[in-house]
């Protein structure tokens, strides 16, 4: 029962690892936050910027908000704070946050917006704001975010990954691949201050102008999902059952030694019920035989030991006694 219990428990560690553990490479970084929510090890922050309008592409799977009546992006980041001990990350074409220093082989850039957030008026609110752990760059009345970018391969790149996940586009029209990963290209456009002063400059996620007064930026972004869902979905439900027998057989074992010890215990009070019982009987066949010699002997005894004789056989003869017959 025990080896089964581990061999078990073994099994389903190995299961757990394999749906839900992965290795980011190591360094410190961002990437965008999906709906799903940032990958474990990560940190979660946010930027609030005050914009003039807001539009995004069908069924986006950022997790950006956008508020109509304040009219406020927020932008949403995951935040690897760690240097950690996973790989590099490999050959292509793709940009992450900037956090420190840029990974290996990688440049850096920023993209700058003029936001609509009033300098000095109080009778206009300022909902400019910050909160978590963010990209590097300068937060105020304005937005500046800066990036970390390569482009030196094309082929599929290799990343461990268990949950959804975006990374962000770098020149040209495609997003990078990821084997075992299918691929969505999503859009969020922002209208800024209509006088405007937007600019990128350096190695820094794609965007394009899409007004004449260029205070229309639209950021281009690639969103990962698994194509093995069906087997992730599969081993999550092996994984589930398996916990649910392991805690079933581990519920069982427990009743079944609580009930061996109950009934152990049980058995040896009965055992040392009858040994005192019987040490008894013996006593008292003792003290009879001591009467008997008294009897046999001419010489009468003392007083006290007559009377501390005879409360001894009334107590004999009062108990039932197996070893004798008679008494």
């Amino acid at each position: 029962m025990l080896n089964f219990l581990i061999f078990g428990s073994i099994c389903l560690i190995s299961i757990q690892s394999a749906i839900c553990v992965s290795e980011w490479p190591k360094g410190t970084y961002g990437i965008p936050e999906p709906k799903t929510g940032c990958p474990i090890g990560f940190l979660p922050g946010s930027r609030t910027r005050m914009v003039n309008g807001y539009s995004t592409s069908k069924n986006l799977s950022l997790s950006e908000e956008y508020n109509s009546v304040h009219k406020t992006i927020t932008m949403k980041f995951c935040m690897k704070t760690q240097v950690g001990k996973g790989p590099e990350w490999p050959r292509g074409t793709y940009c992450i946050y900037k956090k420190g220093e840029c990974p290996l082989d990688f440049f850096q850039g920023y993209i700058y917006w003029d936001d609509t957030a009033p300098l000095i008026n109080p009778l206009v609110p300022n909902y400019q704001k910050t909160s978590g752990v963010i990209p590097d760059g300068t937060y105020n009345a304005n937005t500046l975010i800066e990036y970390c970018c390569r482009a030196d391969g094309s082929s599929p790149m290799v990343l461990s990954f268990s949950k959804p996940f975006f990374l962000m586009k770098y020149r040209g029209s495609n997003c990078q691949d990821v084997k075992g990963a299918s691929v969505e290209v999503q859009e969020s456009t922002s209208v800024d201050e209509n006088i405007n002063t937007n600019r990128f400059s350096g190695a820094h996620q794609t965007v394009v102008r899409v007004s004449e007064k260029g205070n229309k930026f639209r950021l281009f972004y690639c969103y990962y999902t698994a194509k093995e869902l069906k087997v992730r979905t599969f081993l999550v439900v092996i994984y589930a059952i398996g916990s649910i027998v392991a805690a079933c057989v581990l519920i069982s074992c427990i009743m079944f030694m609580v009930r061996f010890f109950y009934q152990n215990r049980r058995m040896n009070s009965e055992l040392s019920g009858e040994s005192a019982q019987e040490r008894m009987f013996r006593s008292v066949a003792s003290e009879e035989e001591k009467l008997d010699e008294l009897e046999e002997k001419d010489e009468p005894p003392a007083y006290d030991e007559v009377i501390k004789d005879q409360e001894k056989y009334k107590k004999a003869v009062s108990v039932r006694n197996p070893y004798r017959e008679e008494i």
